[in-house]
């Protein structure tokens, strides 16, 4: 039988897809991009491995997950450019799950590639030698590789906190430190279902990498601990509450600092997080229905982002304006149908707040897998984290 354990040389063919699934999952600065748009050469890698249709053959579909499906369709058929990249983040959060249970999770093993880089970079820059450090970052490997289709990257070596922050292989400082945090709790995640603990070199490459590509993504992970780690609380409170309380309260924040927001340089933020501070600004019609752009919402932010030449929106906010209270409501639905609680829930929309729902992003796609194993998990225990021998590359 091809899929057994038991054959190894079906099972070397199965590890060397795995391998190249995580290889352009990990690092999607190789995948190229064609009239804008980027071909995540992962879906590729996922589309030619036989191993995993035989792992999804032997999965039964209930109907819980035939209506979430349905609800996908009823999107797509709406809005189907945006239903695809739901599709592919389905996809990809299937990949994780099958690569888990073959115990083909190799994602730590990239993360620790990826990091090295990064220390190199962050060893450059420090000795006076940015110009090297830009050769070894993302946007000259991906032109290399690709030339005028290289996808966009942004290698940048600002001082946010103290010191310089690295982007390793990721396309740029900011994903790199999402995807550190989400590789980080996917592992603490599938320990906690196998009744395993983090090994010392490993709570050492992800404290490293954390640091070296330090950003507000990094702060991100002292709101998720307590997420995860006490979510049987959390998962009393119904979902549809957790998914309004989570909009409010951005909501809230963002019109709170929109004088910052709107000083010069702060551009990017803007882009990222504007749309939760247009959403008191919509009309009936639109915070149900959604509003074409930002040029429809009446409101003063809105007239400036307007001006300033925005037309879509970022983030979970974005998407909210975008879509209106009813595709939100299904997108909760679609998620519970899934089999998601309010931590996952919390998970996916916090790690997504500046990107968007339906982003394929490595950590994106990571945020969701971890929502949905979550209930799968026993008791998750950040501390202590450390036992048994130290660790050898093969147990990252």
């Amino acid at each position: 039988m091809p899929y057994s354990s038991d054959n190894r040389w079906s099972r070397w063919v199965e590890v060397g897809f795995a391998n190249l699934f995580f290889f352009f999952f990990s690092f999607q600065i190789f995948s190229p991009q064609i009239g804008g748009v980027t071909i995540y050469l992962e879906y590729v890698a996922l589309a030619i491995n036989p191993f995993f249709y035989i792992w999804l053959s032997g999965k039964r579909v209930t109907l819980r997950v035939a209506l979430a499906f349905v609800i996908l369709l009823a999107y797509t058929a709406l809005q189907p450019v945006d239903g695809i990249k739901f599709a592919t983040v389905i996809a990809g959060t299937l990949a994780l799950i099958y690569s888990f249970e073959r115990r083909l999770f190799f994602a730590p093993h990239y993360l620790a590639v990826s990091t090295a880089f990064a220390c190199l970079q962050f060893a450059l820059v420090e000795a006076g030698k940015p110009l090297m450090a830009y050769q070894i970052g993302p946007t000259y490997l991906a032109h290399m590789v690709w030339g005028s289709y290289a996808t966009e990257t942004y290698t940048n070596f600002f001082t946010i906190f103290w010191f310089p922050r690295v982007s390793g292989l990721s396309r740029e400082a900011g994903f790199f430190a999402s995807y550190v945090l989400t590789v980080f709790l996917a592992v603490v995640v599938n320990n906690s279902i196998r009744g395993e603990k983090l090994r010392r070199r490993s709570l050492v490459m992800y404290s490293v990498a954390g640091i070296l590509s330090l950003s507000k993504s990094t702060l991100a992970l002292a709101i998720a601990v307590p997420f995860i780690r006490f979510r049987k609380h959390l998962d009393r409170i119904p979902m549809p509450a957790v998914a309004a309380g989570f909009i409010l309260t951005l909501t809230l924040i963002v019109n709170y600092m929109t004088g910052y927001l709107l000083a010069p340089g702060h551009g990017s933020i803007l882009g990222r997080v504007g749309g939760y501070a247009l959403i008191d600004n919509l009309s009936l019609k639109q915070l149900l229905f959604g509003a074409a752009g930002v040029s429809e919402v009446n409101g003063y932010l809105a007239h400036v982002m307007a001006s300033r030449g925005a037309t879509l929106l970022a983030g979970v906010g974005g998407w909210f304006v975008s879509n209106g209270i009813f595709v939100f409501s299904g997108f909760v639905f679609a998620a519970y149908l899934f089999g998601i609680r309010s931590s996952g829930l919390l998970i996916i929309l916090l790690i997504t707040s500046t990107v968007g729902l339906n982003t394929n992003q490595d950590f994106c796609i990571m945020a969701y897998y971890i929502a949905f194993m979550l209930p799968t998990a026993g008791q998750v225990k950040f501390f202590p984290v450390l036992g048994g021998r130290s660790l050898g590359f093969r147990d990252l």
